[in-house]
């Protein structure tokens, strides 16, 4: 018998002793009219129906992992609160890239007006980072299960957001270094996501310089926390909270912005022209 199922049987025969014991008495006091100890019975009600409780609570699957979810979840809460009154910086190192992606997943969909994401990388990344690149144990599949997740993510913030906060928006900048990259699917499919999604396209000629000028890769979330996203910045991925150096990566992303071309939505002309350019590298 496994523990759920002794966990079960032994709250059926608890349940069971005082439904009986309930009979007895009854029966004893109205047709045998003994002298009954209620002091000792009530001791022994209270003592099954908290044993009954106890068992039915904590035979549950999943309740220690809640309350250790929710433990955690008020101790950061009020460590943030601490670390920004005392005027510090809050800092996560993540151990995989597959953890800084479900972070980075979980902070979209619960971020309040504005996120910026800078979606670029270069050619040189692939050609010689990534077969050295030992801390990224995720397959394919792996890999773009965890995209998915966070594009979830990304059109729960985009659709959810009312329409009477102009401020709220989502902002990402693509560039397509490669033939194989198969992000200009995900830019159409986000340009999907409605109004509050805004997108750009960084050009730059990968045919005169192939590795081109390096790209800092990461996501703000509501000006107050950066997270840097590339599995290549492992074993350093981290997301750092605090406004003043968040309020730098902000600048850094407005200047990238304001250099970029703005795509209006997924029949622009200029999406015909990413793909030829992206045939042409």
């Amino acid at each position: 018998m496994d523990k759920k199922s002794f966990f079960k049987w032994l709250d059926i025969i608890i349940c069971s002793a005082v439904i009986l014991s309930g009979f007895i008495i009854i029966i004893v006091d109205s047709f045998f009219q003994k002298e009954i100890d209620y002091a000792w019975f009530c001791f022994a009600y209270l003592t099954l129906i908290s044993s009954h409780f106890l068992i039915s609570v904590f035979s549950q699957d999943g309740f220690a992992k809640i309350v250790g979810e929710k433990l955690e979840e008020k101790l950061n809460s009020s460590l943030r609160d601490t670390v920004n009154s005392l005027g510090g910086i809050e800092k996560r190192i993540f151990t995989t890239a597959r953890e800084a992606d479900r972070y980075i997943a979980e902070r979209i969909a619960m971020a309040e007006s504005q996120i910026y994401d800078l979606n670029w990388q270069d050619n040189y990344w692939q050609d010689s980072h990534w077969q050295n690149n030992t801390y990224d144990a995720r397959s394919s599949e792996e890999w773009e299960e965890d995209q998915e997740i966070i594009g979830r993510s990304i059109k729960k913030f985009c659709l959810s957001r009312k329409k009477d906060k102009p401020q709220s928006f989502y902002k990402e900048i693509f560039t397509f270094p490669n033939k194989a990259d198969t992000r200009i699917e995900t830019m159409c499919e986000h340009l999907g996501y409605g109004e509050k999604y805004r997108c750009a396209y960084f050009d730059y000629d990968y045919t005169k310089n192939k590795q081109g000028f390096p790209k800092l890769q990461f996501v703000i979330i509501d000006k107050k926390e950066v997270i840097f996203v590339s599995r290549f910045y492992q074993p350093n991925l981290c997301a750092i909270r605090d406004e003043k150096i968040v309020s730098i990566f902000c600048l850094y992303f407005n200047q990238a912005w304001h250099l970029s071309t703005k795509i209006k939505d997924r029949d622009d002309p200029l999406i015909v022209e990413i793909k030829k350019n992206i045939a042409n590298n």
